[in-house]
């Protein structure tokens, strides 16, 4: 007799069990895909909350225990770290560690930061690489370009695939916030960041796409 009630619980908890999936899939299914949406966002969001993937300075020379050359802390850059385009897109040099696609041969000559932004603009009218995206850097993505292992930034990016590009300060697309009357830019020998006038004259180096 004991064990017929036994079986006859576990029969009914099974049954029970059966139809609480089937309430659920019914629900679900009944949604508007909001409810589906909203669970994979908050699975995402956990995976990923506190996460960010910084890259590599690319100082490998070591001046004390422990510090940037000695860890080298961050995503290990690709080899080869860009890749000159061809073909159509000739002109271009892609940064395969970014995905950011920019402009090979820069301008030699200096502009305001008005005159910047209207330069970047004006390479997708000459649809430079076949593409009509190109656009002035913001700030993160003009400093990803430094090699804190090199002396002179604009010499080891002219011997990466770049032509011509000059030891000197290159404007950005983000505004200096506590005075909007200066924007950012980046110097390509030292890889220091600073900011300026934006009637002050710098280089240019456009950009496009990119994650």
């Amino acid at each position: 007799m004991g064990r017929g009630i036994s079986g006859l619980k576990g029969s009914y908890f099974k049954a029970a069990a059966v139809a609480g999936i089937l309430i659920f899939l019914v629900f679900t299914a009944a949604c508007s895909g909001d409810l589906l949406g909203y669970i994979k966002d908050m699975i995402a969001q956990a995976e990923c909350k506190g996460i960010i993937d910084l890259p590599k300075t690319g100082q490998t020379t070591s001046s004390g225990t422990r510090d940037d050359g000695d860890l080298q802390m961050g995503v290990a850059w690709p080899d080869p770290r860009f890749t000159v385009g061809t073909g159509a897109e000739a002109g271009c040099i892609t940064d395969n560690l970014t995905g950011l696609m920019w402009e090979q041969a820069p301008s030699a000559t200096q502009m305001n930061w008005s005159g910047a932004l209207t330069y970047a603009i004006d390479l997708n009218a000459l649809n430079l690489g076949g593409h009509t995206d190109w656009r002035l850097p913001n700030r993160k993505e003009l400093r990803s370009l430094v090699n804190y292992e090199e002396a002179s930034i604009a010499t080891w990016l002219n011997g990466q695939g770049f032509t011509n590009v000059q030891p000197d300060g290159y404007w950005s697309s983000t505004t200096y916030a506590p005075n909007t009357t200066s924007a950012w830019f980046v110097v390509m020998i030292y890889g220091s960041v600073g900011y300026f006038n934006k009637t002050d004259n710098y280089y240019v180096l456009a950009v496009r796409s990119g994650q």
